[in-house]
Order: C-alpha cells, then structure tokens, then sequence
C-alpha cells in the first residue's frame, strides 16, 4: 500500500433546463485541495443536514477522513449571513458558497489530484451464485442473505488465499444476481415488481458489508431512475468501502434479440446526452479508487471490442464483466466467454474480473446449467488466474498487482493502445450503423414489441446493399 499523485474523475448529471432547489437552501461547496500541484477545486454536493450542521460525505474521492463536518457558521448563504474558510484534516482548505433558486447547480467534469492511499496489490474475489427469478422484489431479501453469507466466507476464510499479504478489497458478482431475469416479463411487470431505485434497502445491506470489511462490492441490478419512470436500465454498480455508490453504468449493448427490454442509452442517446453530456465519460464511466481505475460491462457488452476499448482508453485497469453468460457459448466446442475475456484482457492491458451465474433457478424451460459458471479472473497477459470451470455455486480469487500492470504499459512491445492510428480507423465508423434513439419516445413493452420494432433487420439489408455483406447464393 502506497502515496501517491492520483487523479480523480467525477461527473455530475446535467437535467435540461433550471432546477428548483429543495428548500429552504440549496448550497454549493467550493472545496479547495492543497494537492502537490497546488490548489486545486472540486464540487461535493453529496450531504445530509442534520441539527444545524452539515455532513458531507467524500466518498469515492480516496479522502482519507469518510465524512468532513461543517458548522452553519462557515457556510455563505442568504439564510446564513456568517462563514468563514476552515482547514479540515489533511490540509484540505475549504470555501463555501450559496447557489440561489433556478440555477443549475451542475459543474463540467473536474479532474483533482490529492493524495490518498493505494492498495498496489490486492485480492480480487468473483462470486458464482445460484441465482433465481423473483417475482416480486420483496423476494429480494432472502437471496441477498444468502450472498452476505457468501460475502463473509469470501473475506474471512474462503477464496482469497492471498489475503495475508494482499487483502482482499473486490468483490464482484454476476449480471441479475439480485433480481434474476425472465425473457416472459413485460415493461409493466418489471416496473411495478421487479425494478428497483438507487440507492435502496438491497444496495444499503450490501454497503453495510463493504464499511465492515472496507471492501469494494460490484454488481448489476434493474434499475427506475426517477428521471425516467417510463423504462429501466440494466446497471452496473460499485460500492465502496464507505458504503457508498461511486460508480453507476448502464448496459450499452442490451440483448433485446433474447427478450432482455432494458433501454440502452443509445437507444435514448439525445435526452441521455441532453442530461450527462456527450463524452465518453458519460457512456463508459471509469472511477479512480484505491484499488485501481475501475471500469465494468455487462455480459453481452463485451461481444463488441469496441466498448472494453472505450473504457480502456477512459483509463481503465481492472475491468469488471458482469455476466448472465449462456450455453452454447461458455463450453467446448465454441469457448466464446474465455476467448472473449482474455482476448479483451491481452489487447487492452488491463485485468478481466468476470463472474458468471453458476445455477439459473427459472421457471422456464431452459436447463438450470444455461448459465453453466465458468466464472474466472483473467491477467492483462491474458493469461486465466483463477477459475471456477464448473456449473453451481463456487467463488475463487486472484491476485491484482497495479505496480506490474503500470510498468507493463510503459512498454513498448505489445502495447496496442499506443498504436492505434486513428485517422484511419475514424473511417470505420463515419457512417452511422446501428439506428440511434430506437425507443427513445417509447420503450420496449416486451420481447414481441422489440420484435415487431427491431432495428437491426433494417441494417443488414443496407450492408448487403452495400456489398458489406453477401447475399447468399440459392440451393
């Protein structure tokens, strides 16, 4: 574990238009980071006012203290006519400032460099679960007990042998392991049953366990963003050790073809870039933390190389792949999910942590072992670290050492990232191929509503138009 220089990446959401400050006051803090480039800003808004003070709270920033307190009197506001500029801890100066009603509170993307603790080699663990349909998100309860459970025995006497002289700090889980999925549920259904909002009683017995074990927990849930109450997003999140959420994507590339109706922000990419901004940031988040610059995809994201190579040039190390993987894809003959892992790990140097569903408890018609395990922890040699090569439930670990994969990358060989020569390969994409905002006014009601609107039949007659592919010849 080391000090060192790092750089921080926040990005607040921009809403179209004024916003309507909660009352009675709505506060933006100017926090000032005596950093060793000097002095240096960043906005936190993330705060709780409690009994005339506030809390704010500095999660996902590598500040050392979780929480910082600030007296009413060192606040700057019509209400409150006193303040004052405070040092706090780590000599992180502080000003305050007041944003009055009907101004956007939202800063541009800040990068910051402060000093904070890195864990430079660590355990990694994957967790392969039993995982089931519910029917109602009451029944959430009792799978994530069994997952806490799972969780215990990863960090106190399971999976992580490494632990001793490389704690283990990440836990990941797989694609719908708190809610299952099932390819008969309507919009509707989902909404009102199955769908759940960020943060939550699910996400906060998670976090419980990650302050507990000041681990870093990541996994993907179905989520309503009150912004958007009409459809869901398949996400993927990371909570850190201070149980906070400090990292949030949404599936980019959504199996809809299998009946999987969550909204793509691509499917939605004007009102999506209208609110976040159009930087790759805004579509493939990666969030700087003590254990490296982490970066996650779901399942069919990483099919595409194109999505691990956004993220990989966002800054990426450790790439999370979260996964409802199925047969015939994982095993022999076609060994697509450990080609894919290790190859997205080898071309972009970066580690692949990709848990897999071990047991598919649906009531369908499919065999359980669809989703057969398989999960694994690939290194940036795309070389396979550890393996659960077995369907039903199972964990494993490996060792993360950033020093390694850091020098790795100043090296010349092999090092594909540095070679790209992009004003050619601008070309490729010139053209657009896949229709954007495809349900943008309205989302997929289910698996024969994206059937009977499905936008990619419409694209291979333009490439066989095209002479990009070939029509077949007739028996």
């Amino acid at each position: 574990m080391t000090d060192r220089p790092v750089t921080i990446k926040k990005v607040y959401p921009l809403p179209p238009g004024p916003v309507k400050m909660p009352p009675p006051f709505f506060c933006l803090f100017t926090f000032l980071f005596n950093s060793s480039n000097g002095l240096e800003p960043l906005l936190l808004e993330n705060f709780i006012h409690l009994c005339g003070k506030l809390v704010f709270k500095t999660a996902g920033l590598g500040i050392p203290s979780s929480l910082i307190e600030v007296n009413r009197k060192a606040m700057c506001s019509p209400f409150l006519k006193n303040w004052e500029t405070t040092s706090l801890g780590n000599n992180i100066i502080i000003n305050y400032s007041i944003i009055k009603e009907g101004i956007t509170p939202y800063p541009p993307e800040r990068k910051v460099k402060i000093i904070m603790k890195h864990f430079d080699e660590y355990t990694a663990a994957v967790v392969q679960p039993r995982m089931r349909s519910v029917a109602h998100r009451k029944e959430i309860q009792p799978l994530l007990q069994r997952y806490l459970q799972l969780i215990d025995y990863v960090t106190d006497e399971g999976a992580a042998s490494n632990r001793e002289f490389a704690p283990v700090k990440l836990i990941a889980f797989p694609e719908f392991f708190l809610q299952g999925y099932d390819s008969r549920w309507n919009l509707k259904k989902i909404l009102k049953d199955i769908a759940i909002t960020l943060p939550g009683e699910e996400t906060e017995a998670l976090a419980q366990r990650a302050r507990q074990y000041g681990i870093y927990i990541a996994g993907t849930v179905l989520e309503i963003d009150p912004y958007w109450p009409d459809r869901f997003f398949n996400t993927a999140l990371i909570i850190d050790p201070r149980g906070e959420i400090i990292h949030r994507y949404r599936k980019f590339t959504v199996a809809t073809y299998l009946g999987e109706i969550s909204t793509s922000p691509h499917d939605m990419y004007d009102q999506y870039v209208e609110r976040y901004g159009e930087t790759l940031e805004a579509f493939f988040p990666v969030t700087d933390t003590e254990i490296g610059r982490l970066g996650t995809l779901i399942c069919m994201d990483a099919n595409l190389p194109e999505n691990a190579r956004a993220l990989a040039l966002n800054g990426c190390e450790v790439l999370i792949r979260m996964n409802a993987y199925p047969e015939p894809l994982v095993s022999a003959p076609f060994n697509y999910w450990e080609g894919q892992n290790r190859t997205r790990a080898w071309e972009n140097l970066l580690y692949v942590v990709a848990p897999n569903i071990g047991l598919f408890e649906a009531d369908e018609p499919s065999p359980q072992t669809m989703c057969p395990g398989h999960s694994m922890i690939v290194g940036y040699d795309g070389s396979v670290l550890a393996e659960t090569p077995y369907p039903g439930e199972a964990a494993t670990s490996a060792l993360i050492n950033l020093s390694l994969l850091r020098k790795r990358r100043k090296e010349i060989g092999r090092n594909f990232l540095v070679q790209l020569k992009t004003e050619v390969y601008k070309l490729i994409y010139e053209k657009p191929i896949h229709p954007i905002n495809a349900c943008a006014e309205k989302p997929y009601q289910d698996a024969k509503d994206y059937m009977q609107r499905e936008p990619l039949q419409s694209t291979i007659e333009e490439f066989i138009k095209k002479g990009i592919f070939a029509e077949p010849r007739p028996l």
